[in-house]
């Protein structure tokens, strides 16, 4: 018969590599392992033992612990983020205990009375986005948990404890996406738009204007004191004619987004102002 591939089903060791030399050492390895790994450690009152090791080759400190362990009849357990060290005694005990635990919750939850309740879904898909959350909260063998799609709402049958974490559940859910409003304007420039900047200035004198011998003397009657003499400046900036302009308005008013103008001269046409 031909050999089986069998699965490995050795544990992966990925922790830092060490190379340790312990002799008759006590739980004094475990802060040392704590040190090298950066984790927090627990050690139980009584724990004790002693470790002989001496590692030439690095190995993964998270082998060495499990080697320490076994040669002590040790366990550890996952408590949060700390590695808890404990005897097998303890640990078997403790399983015993959260078993127990489990099963006078389920007996409890077996007795108390089951509600309907009929909850309102706004913005979310209750099908889609809703539902695959509830499924693991509603007790075995007792709780349901449906969705009429056409008014968009969860049919939660359980007890009133469950009830209240599934509506907080659908409260953390059910918000509205957030949105962006976009306004912009679409102009027509010809291929003769112009832009200038400059000055045009003029400028006269001569008799004032109002006399009927403007622009020729001084005006006369005056000659005792040397006459007098009118003048007009003018200045135009920029040239007439020219009076194209471009503006940017940025705003947020009553909640709306920034837009962006674009103020046509009669040089220019509108002819559409996308908004979304």
């Amino acid at each position: 018969m031909d050999d089986l591939d069998l699965p490995d089903l050795s544990p992966k060791y990925s922790g830092e590599k060490i190379a340790l030399d312990f002799f008759d050492t006590d739980r004094n390895v475990f802060r040392i392992l704590k040190e090298v790994s950066g984790r927090n450690f627990a050690v139980d009152q009584d724990v004790k033992g002693k470790v002989t090791l001496s590692l030439d080759q690095p190995v993964p400190w998270d082998q060495v612990l499990d080697l320490v362990l076994k040669m002590n009849a040790l366990g550890k357990t996952m408590e949060g983020d700390i590695v808890r060290v404990s005897t097998m005694k303890t640990i078997i005990r403790d399983e015993k205990d959260r078993h127990e635990k489990n099963l006078a919750e389920q007996r409890q939850e077996e007795v108390l009375p089951l509600f309907t309740e009929y909850i309102a879904v706004s913005y979310s898909d209750a099908k889609s986005e809703v539902l695959p959350h509830l499924k693991d909260l509603v007790t075995k063998g007792r709780g349901t948990v449906t969705v009429d799609q056409r008014t968009n709402m969860v049919i939660f049958t359980d007890t009133a404890e469950k009830i209240k974490r599934a509506k907080e559940i659908i409260r953390k859910l059910d918000r509205v996406t957030p949105q962006v409003l976009i306004e912009a304007k679409v102009v027509e420039a010809t291929s003769t738009f112009t832009k200038a900047l400059g000055s045009e200035w003029g400028a006269g004198g001569g008799i004032l204007n109002s006399s009927t011998s403007a622009g020729v003397g001084p005006q006369k009657g005056y000659d005792m004191l040397g006459g007098t003499y009118g003048y007009d400046i003018s200045v135009n900036h920029p040239p007439a004619g020219y009076t194209n302009s471009i503006g940017f308005d940025f705003m947020r008013l009553a909640g709306r987004p920034n837009s962006w103008q674009w103020n046509p001269s009669k040089k220019e046409k509108l002819f559409h102002r996308p908004e979304s």
